[in-house]
């Protein structure tokens, strides 16, 4: 099981529901999961799979959180 599943069983459950804020915005549990399948995307296009390594520098903030899941998500 991987984390993102708890992501998608809360889509489901709690769509518009609040799933997380930061400073400047806030999202329900289906837009951060549409963040978190768009970065997914974004990064398997780039050529990230379960045997890449990916490092941030970031402040905490929704970005980070979606891109945290959606590397989780690839392996």
């Amino acid at each position: 099981m991987k984390i993102t599943d708890f992501l998608w069983r809360s889509e489901r459950l709690f769509a518009d529901l609040l799933a997380i804020q930061d400073a400047k915005r806030s999202v329900t549990f289906r837009q951060f999961a549409n963040e978190v399948r768009t970065i997914r995307a974004m990064l398997a296009a780039r050529g990230v799979t379960n045997d890449s390594r990916v490092a941030v520098v970031s402040k905490n903030c929704i970005e980070y959180a979606a891109l945290y899941f959606s590397v989780a998500d690839l392996g």
